[in-house]
């Protein structure tokens, strides 16, 4: 393997390994928590405060899509990102969806983001996927009649 791509496995495997000693941390901390609440009666509570602190946003996402709630999905996650911008999975499920609607220039914006923010990280291979989808989405686009332009008419 080269070792330019060697040292890019390594850097992500590095970040990676910090995301999830980050969460783990948050994961002890709400362990305690809800220890707390759960002493206090309150336990079902702390579970939904301790899920939203650790993954803000995606589950809502997630029920709203499958109750057929689009746009409501689309805000949890934008939202989530707000909250947390390294929180790829709202970005990767509101380009997926967003292609599912048939809003492929919305998609292509959401796309767009992840490639963007996977290159300002030096995250050059975890870019290259997203970009081939972007890639393909603009194929799609510029296929796309305009909706505002004239059907042409045949002399015929």
């Amino acid at each position: 393997m080269h070792p330019w791509i060697t040292q890019q496995l390594a850097k992500e495997r590095q970040r990676d390994f910090i995301a999830r000693a980050d969460r783990a941390r948050l994961a002890r901390e709400s362990r305690h928590v809800h220890r707390r609440y759960a002493a206090c009666g309150w336990g079902a509570t702390a579970s939904r405060a301790i899920w939203r602190r650790l993954w803000p946003g995606a589950r809502g996402g997630e029920v709203k899509t499958a109750r057929g709630d689009p746009d409501g999905a689309l805000a949890d996650w934008r939202h989530a990102l707000d909250l947390n911008p390294e929180n790829h999975a709202s970005a990767y499920s509101s380009a997926f969806l967003l292609e599912r609607e048939g809003r492929l220039a919305e998609a292509a914006e959401a796309w767009q983001y992840i490639v963007d923010y996977c290159d300002a990280s030096g995250w050059e291979l975890t870019a290259v996927w997203p970009r081939e989808e972007l890639q393909r989405l603009r194929g799609l686009l510029a296929r796309k009649p305009d909706p505002c332009e004239e059907p042409q008419q045949t002399a015929g």
